[in-house]
């Protein structure tokens, strides 16, 4: 006689086996639940993105990740889809969520909190999530390898979405497979409720914090660099301004070629115009003599070309140590000539309540000693530092008048901007936060491109005015200059004597810099 024993109620079905599991089996599923998903899942993103790197790390680009997101996100969604059979899963879909919940919580959680601790830098953000979120280690390093910071909060994101939506797929699959009846009750609606509000108040930061940084890069209202054709020589309504009585000197032929800082072309264009004969020369002619003898190429494009005997003469900031060096390299003797002089500023957005710092906390901020606004009367807000480039005449100026010596902390690459006005855009639309700090010349942040989003700063308590460029009192104030090699041609000398002389000194007051 044969005997058979009714299942109970809490009983695994043959497809759902452990599915019921005893509390040592939901233990084990939670610690394997975990393990998946702090490692496994990474390991797995990473291997997706290598897949689609078949000519390297330098190959990665937005086309890639475009293409890796929905990739990443299948695998992960199949994965998860697939772990709600697991063995041992607790039938209690709360229980059973929570480990697959938790863990791309955590890992999108510590972004946000990398990110702001890095201020709201994506690089900076990359550098310490690399700790918090070190089985990302692989994507984190693609990432900061080829500058693509943002795609890891965007991975990170579809991460979280993928692993809970592929689970909860997967979950109510197997139950109404299995007929197991639906949950209800009290409860599970206020776990439910815990579940998307924690869900969205995570997406909803990282997206917050991406959409704030690319309203920064992206923002159209302020250009990077001004325009400078409004003051090419010879055109028809430039901007240049013209001397008070006709100059004395007039050049006919052989016309000195210049070239020299963006801000200070409309100096040496409004001396070309008002001092190159150009009449008789139709409009076409005329532009082109602009355009072959007054270009206007930038510190570092004007230092190249006169060392490579492309310019006669330059009007620039003083040289720094790396184009002296260049010079002697190339045997060429470098002859400088003061001009005028300028104000050397920093400022910070328009809505940031510092107005004035010392030279000794500017420099503490340049090497990373003072990294917070609070630190220096202001909010409680990581300060970002920016710099230019090697060898820019704002860059040398930094180093000379303000650093003297001291070293700057090494910058992230999205704190140095390639262009003065670069800076003042990123200052000016900075997230919309006042966590930026940058600086210019005087001139060329007021009157060249200036920009209603940035306040300058007084510096031991001076604002940089004219009359305090005059008077010395404001501490940073340098000379400009027009360099030349040496034995310059006749009618290049002319030119600097002209630019020296009671007439020059009134162009260059005209165009709004403080003469000799």
């Amino acid at each position: 006689m044969s005997t058979s024993a009714t299942p109970s109620p809490t009983s695994p079905t043959a497809g759902e086996a452990g599915v019921a599991a005893p509390r040592r089996g939901a233990v084990g599923y939670h610690v394997r639940t975990v393990l998946l998903g702090l490692i496994g899942v990474p390991l797995m993103v990473s291997v997706v993105w290598f897949a689609l790197m078949p000519g390297g790390v330098w190959s990665w680009g937005p086309t890639s990740a475009l293409l890796a997101l929905p990739l990443a996100g299948a695998v992960v969604f199949a994965l998860w889809w697939r772990w709600a059979g697991a063995r041992g899963r607790p039938s209690a879909w709360r229980a059973a969520l929570l480990p697959v919940f938790a863990v791309p919580a955590y890992y999108l959680l510590a972004w946000i909190v990398c990110l702001a601790l890095a201020g709201n830098v994506p690089m900076g953000g990359l550098q310490r999530f690399g700790v918090a979120g070190l089985p990302w280690f692989v994507a984190n390093l693609l990432a900061s390898l080829t500058a693509q910071a943002t795609w890891v909060p965007v991975t990170l994101a579809l991460v979280f979405v993928a692993s809970v939506a592929g689970f909860a797929v997967g979950y109510r699959r197997r139950r109404r497979s299995a007929g197991e009846p639906e949950e209800s009750g009290r409860t599970g609606r206020i776990a439910l409720v815990g579940f998307l509000v924690v869900g969205l108040a995570l997406l909803g930061t990282a997206a917050g914090q991406l959409i704030a940084y690319q309203r920064y890069v992206d923002t159209p209202t302020v250009s990077d660099e001004v325009d400078l054709s409004v003051y090419q020589p010879f055109a028809p309504g430039n901007r240049l301004v013209t001397p008070v009585t006709p100059p004395g000197l007039r050049i006919r032929a052989d016309y000195p070629r210049i070239d020299g800082a963006t801000a200070l072309y409309p100096v040496y264009a409004a001396a070309a115009q008002a001092l190159y004969d150009v009449n008789g020369l139709d409009q076409a002619a005329q532009t082109d003599v602009a355009k072959r003898y007054v270009p206007c190429n930038t510190t570092t494009g004007a230092y190249n070309r006169l060392i490579a005997g492309d310019a006669d003469v330059i009007v620039v900031a003083r040289p720094s140590a790396g184009q002296l060096e260049a010079a002697k390299a190339a045997g060429v003797e470098l002859s400088l000539t003061p001009l005028g002089r300028e104000a050397f500023v920093f400022f910070v957005n328009a809505d940031n309540p510092v107005d004035g710092l010392t030279q000794q906390q500017i420099r503490d901020i340049y090497t990373k000693t003072i990294t917070n606004w609070h630190d220096v009367g202001g909010r409680n807000q990581a300060i970002t530092p920016y710099q230019r480039p090697e060898g820019s005449g704002s860059q040398t100026a930094m180093l000379a008048q303000v650093m003297r010596g001291v070293p700057l902390a090494e910058a992230p690459r999205e704190e140095i901007a390639e262009g003065m006005g670069g800076v003042l855009s990123r200052v000016s639309t900075y997230r919309n936060v006042s966590a930026a700090l940058g600086y210019s010349f005087r001139w060329y942040a007021t009157v060249m491109n200036p920009n209603a989003g940035i306040k300058l700063l007084t510096v031991d308590g001076v604002a940089p005015t004219p009359e305090n460029i005059r008077n010395g009192t404001y501490p940073f104030i340098g000379d400009f200059y027009a360099v030349t090699r040496a034995n310059p041609t006749p009618n290049t000398t002319a030119l600097i004597d002209w630019l020296t002389s009671p007439e020059g000194q009134a162009l260059i007051e005209r165009v709004g810099y403080v003469g000799l």
